[in-house]
């Protein structure tokens, strides 16, 4: 999930059937960018 205060607004970025070491890469990337990020991860066995 991603948040831009100035845009106000906010974007969710789905990751599937990745590793948690590419989830991770994922969200290094957006902060290498400025972006910035927070991983929510999903419980095993949910949904």
């Amino acid at each position: 999930m991603t948040a831009d205060v100035l845009k106000r607004d906010a974007e969710v970025k789905i990751l599937l059937d990745c590793t948690p070491a590419e989830a991770e890469l994922a969200r290094a990337f957006l902060v290498d960018l400025g972006i910035g990020g927070h991983l929510v991860k999903r419980v095993s066995g949910s949904l």
